[in-house]
């Protein structure tokens, strides 16, 4: 079969326009992205990296939580979530090294307990990475490690709800009250004392439980409520023996009521709680199911709201290191019988 030379021209310009049209499906949302005043490359998924441990995203089905309250894309860039769930050995870290190394990481997001533990030579093996996102605070050995990188770091509005946590808990121990299986180790009264268990070397932990404090005492009989307050610290996240006994101590001076400002100790301290008799309240409660006889209620923060908003300030990031800043919320256990109101 012979082509004339008409065809053949006619064909080779249906093969341009089927080019062009191809061409401009893939440049179209290139187009459409510098339109919006965004990176050119923000049609390319950045590849994000989250390291956390069990306890802040706690419970089987961590990982699939995580992916469901993460932003797929924010102003017209689009991420793709990398999840490094570590346990609590000391050696954790390095293994994270080691996962990170073997992609690029465009952005790493740290959880608040990893953020405490990490060292200039986490930072040294990972320094292609151009952003990081911390919780509470930038680790002191962050800037000097990478003066190139920028960071991001999420703060929790918290003062004022670990105030009204301490007026709840002065009012419960006014008007008393019990778990629904009126078990006598889970019940509250005038003569109950609440035991304070916390991780002094923490600003934020520190921070919190003077507002805790302020609140119980001012709420009601000021002078009186202090001398129920009975407090203990732990030194050491890793030393579950010392935990342990702190708990015992506390229990065996009176209290009944715990107050866990205990980081991811706070697991461990849940399952003496449930050996010794004790109620608590705790942060950051995923896991609240898992000890849903123990915990009264939980101060809980909103991490992926403040990834959202960190990952919102990349877009227009000016200086080495941002702030963005998000709230918290008391989330109540499913054992509590009664009524509570302190506003």
């Amino acid at each position: 079969m012979v082509i004339s030379g008409h065809h053949r021209m006619k064909m080779h310009t249906i093969t341009l326009h089927i080019r062009f049209l191809f061409l401009l499906a893939i440049i179209s949302p290139l187009l459409y992205s510098c339109g919006k005043n965004t990176s050119f490359l923000s049609v390319f998924p950045r590849n994000v990296t989250l390291i956390t441990q069990d306890y802040w995203w706690a419970g089987e089905d961590g990982e699939h939580r995580i992916k469901t309250k993460l932003p797929a894309t924010i102003g017209g860039v689009k991420y793709r979530y990398h999840y490094i769930i570590l346990d609590e050995k000391a050696d954790s870290l390095k293994k994270a090294e080691s996962q990170l190394n073997r992609r690029k990481n465009d952005i790493i997001i740290v959880d608040p307990v990893l953020t405490l533990k990490m060292k200039s030579d986490f930072f040294k093996a990972v320094g292609k990475t151009h952003f990081f996102i911390f919780f509470n605070e930038i680790p002191g050995s962050f800037s000097s490690t990478n003066p190139y990188n920028k960071s991001v770091y999420i703060a929790f509005n918290s003062k004022n709800i670990y105030i009204e946590a301490g007026k709840i808990c002065a009012e419960l121990i006014e008007g008393g009250f019990s778990s629904f299986s009126g078990d006598p180790a889970y019940t509250v009264n005038k003569e109950t004392k609440i035991g304070i268990l916390y991780y002094p070397r923490s600003r934020r932990v520190m921070e919190n439980l003077d507002s805790f404090k302020k609140g119980f005492i001012n709420h009601g009989k000021g002078i009186e409520n202090e001398s129920k307050l009975i407090e203990a610290k732990i030194n050491n996240l890793n030393n579950r023996q010392a935990a342990q006994h702190s708990l015992q101590d506390l229990k065996e001076k009176g209290a009944g009521l715990f107050i866990l400002l205990t980081l991811d100790l706070t697991p461990y301290c849940l399952d003496i709680l449930e050996k010794i008799g004790g109620i608590a309240v705790v942060e950051n409660a995923e896991n609240a199911d898992i000890y849903k006889d123990v915990i009264l209620f939980s101060i809980d923060r909103k991490p992926a709201e403040g990834i959202k908003e960190a990952l919102k300030a990349f877009l227009n990031v000016k200086r080495k290191n941002s702030r963005v800043e998000v709230g918290s919320s008391i989330t109540w256990g499913k054992f509590f019988k009664g009524e509570i109101d302190v506003r």
